[in-house]
């Protein structure tokens, strides 16, 4: 990588190590021979007050290693085709994603892709700027019919609904995430389709609005999370629906759930 022209804002000599952070499966190894680009090259300002969707839409459309260096992007709606790295570039808690306020939809999805790698940011769902629609989707990453995905050390807050929702895909991995304060849903949901399997591992889901993990479909492993004090239930006025810490939908089977810390859940842990 250092022999190729340097993406802006980026030490070249560093990106190494970002990619090696995000332990990236080796189906997909070969993106990363790929030239990397900068949502910066591409026109992203990163001040925590410009809409940068378009600079990461046009960066993500033309390239299939997309960084993110350090700054505060304004962003909404920003779809990941097949065979893309979105990588944030940058000690943790300096690349951060704010959802435009008032903005509908997701901050990141993708949609009957395969090869998805998102890593390393510190994501804002903006929760206090939107009006809650039932049945809208308002997830702040999802990831929808989709193979070979990994999901890895993001941090979200505020999310109006889920912070990340993986929904029907094969070979998911959801690992070192942490998700809080979720005002609609659950923290983190996981659902799989027959015959795929599915990893959350070593995450953090407090403090949502219903469950910390929501478990739905065959082979899923939960290990070495945490989900403490789930259940806030602020817009269920008279607390009937019942939260966990993880919950696993009684439609699913060949699950498993190890060396996991639950505490303070509104329901039950398990």
């Amino acid at each position: 990588l250092s022999s190729k022209p340097v993406p802006s804002g980026i030490d070249i000599d560093n990106v190494e190590y970002w990619i090696q952070l995000a332990d990236i499966d080796p189906i997909i190894s070969s993106i990363v021979a790929k030239q990397p680009a900068s949502v910066k090259d591409y026109g992203a300002i990163g001040n925590g007050v410009n809409d940068d969707s378009e600079a990461f839409k046009n960066a993500i459309s033309s390239n299939s290693l997309i960084l993110v260096p350090e700054g505060v992007y304004i962003i909404s709606n920003v779809n990941i085709p097949s065979n893309r790295i979105l990588i944030g570039f940058g000690e943790k808690g300096t690349v951060k994603l704010a959802k435009k306020g008032g903005e509908r939809g997701p901050l990141i999805y993708s949609s009957d892709s395969e090869n998805i790698v998102l890593a390393n940011m510190t994501i804002d769902g903006n929760a206090s700027t939107m009006t809650y629609i039932p049945n809208f989707s308002d997830c702040t990453v999802h990831v929808d019919t989709c193979n070979n995905v990994s999901v890895k050390n993001l941090w979200i807050e505020h999310a109006i609904k889920c912070g990340i929702y993986v929904r029907n895909c094969v070979n998911a991995n959801v690992s070192e995430c942490v998700v809080l304060s979720s005002e609609y849903d659950s923290g983190i949901i996981v659902t799989s389709v027959s015959g795929s399997y599915s990893v959350v591992e070593n995450c953090i889901s407090n403090d949502n609005e219903k469950d910390g993990f929501t478990i739905t479909g065959s082979y899923i492993t939960v290990s070495s999370c945490t989900a403490m004090g789930n259940g806030k239930q602020k817009h269920n006025a008279d607390k009937t629906e019942p939260s966990c810490g993880i919950f696993v939908d009684d439609q699913s089977d060949y699950c498993s759930i190890t060396n996991c810390y639950l505490k303070g859940n509104s329901f039950a842990g398990i």
